[in-house]
């Protein structure tokens, strides 16, 4: 979350234009478009615990190698490398606080969990805020890698336990083919993944093109930009245990519902907003 505001605009620095910009940003939803089902495969059959720290040890590499590019050439399969951590991290690791967890306290564990990563979207662009005012963008990105080290390091010392082989046993015995025929004939499933594509694209569109809009149309710095992003994390944040704790009790159809409502209006409110403080707000109640 730290590289959100300031990723778009290191780009910009590196002589991309708009279009090459959003190639460039297009990677990693393109990507996840492709590899997130064979690597949620790989978690079911090798275990999540693999997959996790495949994830951080790929997304420190990417970071530094994306600090290092001089050139837009460079930035592509840069970008492609950074995208695979960001497909496979997320579904592995949400799959793992499912196992365990009983199905009845699901929706409030899932709320805890994504609690923690709610904390990310407001330290992340809090600490972008301050750390750019000292230093570029280059050597922030390069700080940056050192995060998911030292994830990677909590994992293997103390983090999830290795799964009981009768467990991956019995994943194995399910064909790949056999489990996306399974899965794709589910109305349910098919619906959630269209409404999670609509819901996704604009959120893509507007991490693109927000930094930059905000930077030169309404001349904030990045730590501006930052703090505006730390908004939205705060809002996440404190959102997330509730909205679990709703899930248990109330269809989580109402909760979507909801989410699209507020997205929706977002996005047509903020483009007329010009003032920090306004925006501040706007993107709280995004959050």
């Amino acid at each position: 979350m730290m590289i959100n505001p300031i990723l778009p605009l290191y780009i910009v620095e590196l002589g991309a234009s708009e279009l090459e910009l959003g190639l460039i940003m297009a990677i990693s939803s393109f990507s996840g478009v492709v590899l997130r089902i064979p690597f949620g495969m790989i978690s079911d059959r090798i275990g999540r615990k693999f997959v996790m720290l495949f994830s951080l040890l790929t997304f420190s590499i990417a970071l530094i190698l994306i600090s290092m590019v001089r050139s837009l050439f460079w930035l592509y399969p840069a970008a492609l490398l950074l995208s695979i951590p960001m497909t496979s991290y997320m579904p592995s690791s949400t799959a793992a606080v499912m196992d365990l967890t009983p199905s009845e306290e699901r929706g409030t564990t899932m709320g805890i969990y994504f609690t923690s990563f709610g904390g990310a979207t407001i330290l992340g662009p809090l600490l972008t805020s301050i750390l750019v005012k000292f230093m570029p963008y280059r050597n922030l990105l390069l700080i940056t890698s050192l995060f998911p080290m030292v994830a990677l390091i909590i994992l293997i010392q103390s983090g999830l336990s290795k799964e009981p082989m009768e467990n991956i046993g019995k994943r194995n015995s399910l064909g790949i083919l056999k489990s996306i025929k399974r899965l794709l004939s589910s109305k349910s499933l098919i619906g959630l993944s269209l409404g999670r594509v609509l819901y996704s694209t604009p959120n893509f569109v507007f991490a693109t093109l927000f930094p930059v809009y905000a930077n030169k149309e309404l001349l904030m710095t990045a730590s501006t930009i930052s703090l505006l992003y730390s908004a939205r994390g705060t809002a996440n944040a404190l959102s997330r245990l509730p909205s679990g704790k709703l899930c248990d009790i109330i269809r989580p159809k109402k909760l979507l519902l909801v989410a699209y409502a507020i997205s929706s209006m977002f996005y047509l409110i903020v483009p007329n907003l010009k003032f920090f403080h306004l925006l501040a707000i706007l993107m709280a109640i995004h959050g």
